[in-house]
């Protein structure tokens, strides 16, 4: 404490003072810069999986053709504000992965913002402060809020859109309305997800607003609800996204296994706080809980498919009562003597940073909130000794057509003709336009008359019929030391035999 007192005797009064008033904004500042740092380190250190490589390859087709379609020629609209945004980075910034990243950098770094909004207005300054440090570090986060992908925007507009519904139900002004209106439009154009948004809205402002029958507030909460629904309708039926739901239960336990195992302390925080919130302010509490269960049901019940980047939308809110949890902990400083409340917060802020940050899975060639491949090395390699009557074959075109070049075929198997009547358009591979391969008689046939490489993930050359991997271990070598990646040179018609060796 001495050290301290005379740390401060040493400072000038004015920088002092402006330390002592404005600490909350430094330390924002500071959470934006280096949240901003380690999103463009991870998107330079970490390559693009296939998925990304579908989101940069409609980008880049929008920004050279003014269409957003695959290679294959077939137009894909999906998360079509989320791709514009790439296309003009990319237009900006030119081809490389940081470019194609960065509007996902800059909105995961707003989102760090927009979080401390919402805790500051919904609990306070200190719930905001602390909300938008775990934004700004925690893994799961980190993992998806730099990928070329919609759920980053998706996200943002999601938390804008509650703040908006909150703002509305306590003021109603007009801007808020006619913005709540954009951002669950933006929304729903964007991700599936937002079709629930309109039903948040009309569920948690009709409820607040019954209760003092103000016709006039009651008029803006129709205002944004219409607009989110006309807006939903003009781009697709909700009786169309009804036909997509099924019961699948299993999700439910996937997910609940998978945050009990990643994110403990995190989903732990979050219900505490919740229930600690509901006593400091229920309105607030309602309207999170209306913004993340029904979602996370729907999702656990009803959805064919399940991955943790589903409900990445979840964080910032989960992290608003998670973090009340932490500033109503750090109230019991103000007991102790010679130190106030504000500074033992502060204090404990940074001591939690200090501690946990350095722990954070940050690794770059492995995680186990997102998928890691390295498909930039792969190409760079084939690109660096290929020849130019070389045929390329893999199965995860996409990556391809991103880091090298448009593969020739699509290598499956035997048990993938599910793969033919999803993936499929015009006989050939949505994603890449490239010649489907099922049977190892047909993958024996090209590689015995022709030069090449396959490239294959190392799980999906173990998940291949025994037939399919006796012709690649029979006519092919391998070639190359790639992370979770395999790639097989062969040359039937005496060229390139040297190559890798």
């Amino acid at each position: 404490m001495d050290a301290v007192n005379s740390f401060e005797k040493r400072l000038p009064d004015k920088v002092l003072y402006y330390l002592e008033n404005h600490w909350q904004k430094i330390f924002l500042a500071l959470l934006l810069v280096s949240g901003l740092a380690l999103r463009v380190l991870l998107a330079e250190k970490i390559p693009l999986w296939n998925d990304e490589a579908v989101t940069a390859n409609v980008a880049r087709s929008l920004s050279e053709n003014g269409v957003p379609a695959l290679p294959s020629g077939k137009e894909y609209w999906r998360g079509l504000p989320y791709i514009l945004l790439v296309s003009i980075s990319e237009r900006v910034f030119g081809h490389s992965d940081v470019a194609t990243r960065l509007p996902s950098i800059l909105i995961g770094t707003g989102t760090i913002a927009l979080t401390y909004i919402g805790g500051k207005e919904l609990f306070g300054q200190n719930t905001g402060l602390i909300a938008a440090s775990i934004v700004a570090f925690l893994p799961w986060q980190l993992a998806w809020g730099i990928q070329v992908r919609m759920y980053v925007l998706l996200q943002f507009l999601y938390l804008a859109s509650v703040i908006l519904i909150y703002r509305i139900g306590e003021k109603a002004w007009v801007l808020d309305a006619l913005l709540l209106a954009l951002t669950i439009s933006i929304g729903m154009v964007t991700h599936r997800t937002a079709y629930i948004l309109p039903g948040i809205a009309a569920a948690y402002l009709f409820a607040i607003q019954l209760q003092s029958l103000n016709l006039r507030k009651l008029l803006f909460v129709a205002v944004p609800v219409a607009a989110g629904f006309a807006a939903q309708l003009a781009y697709e039926n909700y009786v169309d996204l009804l036909n997509l739901l099924s019961y699948h239960p299993d999700n439910f336990s996937y997910y609940l296994d998978w945050l009990e195992t990643r994110n403990r302390f995190f989903l732990g925080s979050g219900i505490l706080g919740g229930l600690l919130a509901a006593r400091k302010s229920f309105r607030a509490v309602y309207l999170l809980a209306l913004s993340t269960i029904p979602a996370f049901l729907v999702y656990g019940f009803l959805v064919d498919y399940r991955n943790n980047r589903y409900i990445h939308f979840m964080i910032p809110m989960v992290s608003l009562l998670a973090a009340l949890l932490f500033s109503e902990v750090t109230k019991l400083g103000g007991y102790l003597p010679r130190i106030s409340s504000e500074k033992f917060f502060a204090g404990a802020l940074i001591v939690l940073l200090a501690f946990s940050v350095p722990g954070f899975d940050y690794s770059y060639d492995n995680s186990v909130y997102r998928p890691y491949f390295d498909h930039e090395s792969v190409y760079d390699y084939i690109s660096r000794h290929d020849s130019e009557e070389d045929i390329l074959i893999t199965q995860w075109t996409s990556s391809a057509t991103y880091y090298y070049r448009t593969p020739d075929y699509s290598l499956q198997g035997d048990g993938y003709i599910d793969v033919r009547e999803e993936y499929s358009y015009r006989g050939k591979n949505v994603y890449s336009g490239a010649e489907f391969v099922f049977e190892a008689s047909r993958l024996e046939n090209i590689v015995m008359n022709s030069s090449g490489w396959l490239v294959m993930r190392e799980t999906g050359f173990l998940r291949k019929p025994n037939a399919t991997q006796s012709v690649i271990k029979g006519g092919m070598r391998e070639v190359g030391d790639f992370k979770r990646m395999r790639v097989w040179r062969w040359d039937h018609r005496g060229r390139g035999g040297a190559v890798g060796e």
